[in-house]
């Protein structure tokens, strides 16, 4: 019996480590404005990345359609040294930060990241993502923390783990896998989220079973959220007027995206 008991444990132990080495679920669901986001990777925009696997010389394989089990894509870098996207050439020095939200497993020691420029000196200038082994990491880098980086002209990004854990010594050790999700940089946003309400009348609101949308725009997709970034309805109108049945929903606070052709609007509603 204590031989059992003790194989029960081992069993255990090693389908958690298993488990361990990569993610069971997805990140918060991003609510920044299009309008205010160049996005490299992300289901809730459109991309400007054209290749997210250029010969570059690394050691790993990518997979744009990672599943984590909750149906929401995500990226894996498979025994990641250091991996590269090209992006169609892009001005974002309008843009203040960049997000990421990464994924990463014990043995992986360090994450660096970088915007590749055209032109100028330096042309990369790699920045430490921090990461915490076993979790979504939801990460802002300052655009100014990319040092002397020309911003008007990006073509590339590239993720670099060839660092041991002081981010400085070299180590060109493959580090396994990571995932990544919602890369993209952004502002601070140009409409709050109340400014939905100037292009829509949204009523009633607290609401109970229906939700009615009014406006001039046609709405090409609507998303809700809970307060915890989960997504907990997705439908495509395609319409300036339509209702949405809320009866599922449970009472709390919610954030409603609407999307058009102007990009996305967000407002909170309350259940």
């Amino acid at each position: 019996m204590k031989k059992l008991f003790t194989l029960l444990i081992v069993l255990t132990l090693s389908t958690y480590l298993v488990k361990a080495q990569a993610p069971t679920d997805s990140p918060t669901a991003p609510t920044a404005l299009a309008a205010d986001v160049i996005s490299i990777y992300s289901d809730a925009y459109t991309d400007i990345a054209t290749n997210y696997n250029p010969g570059w010389g690394q050691s790993g394989a990518v997979d744009t359609a990672f599943n984590p089990g909750d149906g929401n894509n995500v990226l894996h870098y498979s025994n990641f040294n250091y991996q590269g996207t090209d992006v169609t050439t892009t001005d974002i020095s309008a843009m203040e930060n960049l997000h990421i939200d990464i994924w990463v497993s014990a043995n992986v020691r360090t994450v660096k990241v970088t915007p590749i420029a055209t032109a100028g000196a330096p042309t990369e200038f790699l920045v430490t993502v921090p990461v915490v082994a076993g979790a979504w990491n939801s990460v802002d880098i300052p655009l100014t923390d990319f040092t002397g980086l020309t911003l008007g002209s990006i073509f590339q990004m590239k993720f670099d783990g060839q660092f041991q854990t002081d981010g400085v010594t070299a180590d060109t050790a493959v580090r396994s896998s990571i995932y990544l999700d919602n890369i993209y940089f952004y502002k601070a946003p140009t409409a709050s989220l109340g400014d939905v309400e100037n292009s829509f009348s949204i009523y009633p609101n607290p609401f109970e079973n229906k939700i009615h949308v009014s406006g001039a725009t046609v709405v090409n997709q609507v998303q809700v959220f809970d307060l915890t970034g989960k997504q907990v309805h997705i439908s495509a109108p395609n319409a300036a007027k339509f209702s949405l049945d809320t009866s599922a929903l449970k009472g709390g606070v919610y954030l409603l995206s609407l999307g058009s052709e102007n990009g996305k609007e967000t407002m909170k509603l309350v259940k």
